[in-house]
């Protein structure tokens, strides 16, 4: 449902057009066509004007948090993955890191 409320370009696009156009955090303004207001939760709502934004909802709607950085592996169709997400706090050193990433590609396959 998420997905839907942001629209069309909430996907791999959005990925490459990201490190094509050199967004870095997020920051950059989206286009006003592109600017809305969306329900992350009941009665809470959030103004998406910058691309970070978006994902920011995304992340909140769909995983009930907000935190930096979150991680999680998706199937090609865009389904979570078993190994759940990674953060800093469980996930803070190489060795845990890799051992999620790799658990992730053996999900995968």
């Amino acid at each position: 449902e998420e997905e839907s409320q942001l629209g069309d370009n909430c996907g791999q696009k959005d990925v490459s057009d990201s490190k094509r156009l050199g967004w870095q955090d997020g920051s950059s303004e989206r286009g006003t066509s592109e600017h809305k207001e969306l329900e992350y939760a009941p009665g809470k709502k959030m103004a998406i004007t910058q691309v970070g934004h978006k994902w920011g909802f995304l992340q909140m709607s769909r995983y009930k948090s907000n935190s930096q950085p979150h991680y999680r592996m998706l199937s090609p169709d865009g389904k979570d993955l078993a190994n759940g997400p990674a953060d800093f706090e469980h996930h803070g050193n190489a060795e845990a890191f890799k051992k999620w990433l790799e658990e992730g590609l053996k999900l995968a396959k």
